[in-house]
């Protein structure tokens, strides 16, 4: 009795654990052994447990947590930035192209109007100025090209991005903005572009002049000796040269360009596409825009820059007014006179808007100041 009592009040204090359980029962029906946890308040909603986010998850809720940190100031600098990036990627792409087609614009105001064309194509274009002036000449102005086209490009993109917000509606953002919209603030960013850029736009047409063309400026040391000589030979107003015919070029080119580039986006671009998706989609859809902009509104572009190289270096102008220019372009050479140049425009505007565009949407992305996540 001794040794029965003395066995219970072990059993009582040192009680058994439980036995893990045994996989002998048929098909696993035996009874738990222990009872099971109580459900959670998840659990008996017919909720499950969310998973923990994946690394990509998790780099995407970092990379918007960053972006809604940003200031204005600090995302229009980064906006800035992307846009003179791109734009200096796009003409050290295309500026061969960029110089033959100034060069087919511009020779029938200097004597071969009424004679065959020296520059009858983009391909003979290049090989005749390879020939007489060297490969390099390919790039004349190119330097003066990229010192106007970065700040150009960073005004024209960033100033757009401001003013789609400008514009836009409580509740809107970039991807709901109707195609008004989206025209009235490219336009306004075009402008102002134009405006700010314009001494630049006008170094730049100085130094394309080819001296085959009757210009000697080339020779006389690139873009400083340029800037001395304009302003020795036509005073500050030489940079200004045909500045109501450049707005009424630039403004309208940059709406429809850009509003044209953003609705295909919109319209066209899966929301959740990956990043290799959108390159593409920004590349082709770039090239259309700029193909389609610079195409209709090319006799325009043609007339500004003839009014630029009027009266050069104190020639004597032959043209009083801009429709006088329209007038005596027709007269002399016809519809053809105002699309001289068209094809080496097209083969410049694809690849250049296409690239332009496909920069600037990866450099915003770079600089976590896109519009996708």
């Amino acid at each position: 009795l001794k040794l029965q009592f003395l066995y219970l009040i072990d059993r009582i204090s040192h009680p058994p654990r439980p036995r893990a359980r045994v996989k002998s029962c048929v098909w696993g029906a035996c009874p738990p052994l222990m009872d099971p946890p109580p459900p959670t308040a998840a659990g008996a909603a017919g909720l499950t447990t969310p998973s923990p986010p994946t690394t990509a998850e998790a780099a995407a809720a970092s990379r918007r947590k960053a972006k809604r940190a940003l200031s204005s100031t600090a995302t229009f600098q980064r906006q800035f930035a992307a846009g003179g990036g791109a734009g200096v990627i796009t003409k050290l792409a295309t500026a061969p192209l960029e110089r033959a087609k100034v060069l087919m614009q511009l020779q029938g105001m200097m004597g071969y109007a009424n004679k065959k064309a020296k520059y009858p194509s983009v391909l003979s274009t290049l090989m005749r100025v390879s020939k007489e002036e060297g490969v390099s000449a390919l790039y004349k102005g190119c330097g003066a090209n990229i010192v106007r086209i970065a700040p150009a490009y960073a005004f024209k993109f960033s100033l757009n991005d401001q003013f789609k917000k400008a514009v836009s509606r409580p509740g809107q953002n970039g991807h709901s903005l109707s195609y008004v919209q989206l025209i009235s603030a490219a336009t306004v960013a075009g402008g102002a572009q134009t405006f700010l850029t314009y001494p630049l736009e006008s170094i730049r047409q100085r130094l394309y002049m080819s001296d085959s063309l009757g210009h000697q400026n080339n020779k006389q040391g690139g873009i400083p000796a340029c800037i001395r000589r304009t302003l020795a030979a036509e005073g500050f107003r030489g940079f200004y040269k045909a500045l109501p015919v450049g707005l009424a070029t630039g403004a309208p080119f940059v709406g429809v360009e850009m509003s044209t580039y953003e609705l295909l986006m919109q319209r066209l671009t899966p929301r959740h596409a990956s990043q290799t998706e959108r390159v593409s989609y920004a590349f082709v859809f770039g090239a259309a825009a700029g193909l389609f902009s610079q195409s209709a509104l090319y006799p325009l572009d043609t007339i500004w820059r003839r009014m630029m190289a009027d009266g050069m270096f104190l020639a004597a102008p032959r043209y009083s007014s801009s429709l006088h220019c329209l007038r005596l372009t027709l007269a002399e050479e016809g519809l053809n006179g105002l699309f001289a140049g068209v094809g080496a425009n097209a083969a410049r505007a694809i690849p250049a808007a296409g690239i332009q565009f496909m920069a600037y949407d990866r450099l915003k992305w770079y600089f976590n100041v896109d519009d996708y996540d």
